[in-house]
């Protein structure tokens, strides 16, 4: 299971996952449900583990990514969710 990342934008950020399974599955990453095109992803056979690592994240990137492992037997998917907070933080005290 995948658990939420919050990140200030602009950081790199890195999302994880890991499988237990034979034969070895492929890596597929999404965004909704489009397929994540940007960032480095990864997978170690030898651990399971899956990463996805997105160098100086943008707000325009947050939302649901699904982490999902398919072999000959079948599928799984775990999900989670990126929430990127402003580099400028909010507003204090404001008046109208």
């Amino acid at each position: 299971m995948m658990r939420d990342v919050s990140a200030s934008e602009g950081k790199s950020v890195t999302l994880e996952c890991c499988v237990s399974c034979s034969p070895p599955p492929s890596v597929s990453w999404y965004r909704g449900d489009k397929a994540v095109l940007e960032g480095t992803a990864a997978f170690d056979p030898m651990s399971g583990r899956a990463t996805l690592t997105l160098p100086g994240v943008r707000r325009d990137q947050m939302g649901e990514y699904r982490c999902v492992f398919s072999n000959s037997l079948g599928e799984a998917q775990t999900q989670a969710k990126l929430t990127v907070s402003s580099k400028y933080g909010s507003p204090s005290n404001l008046r109208i």
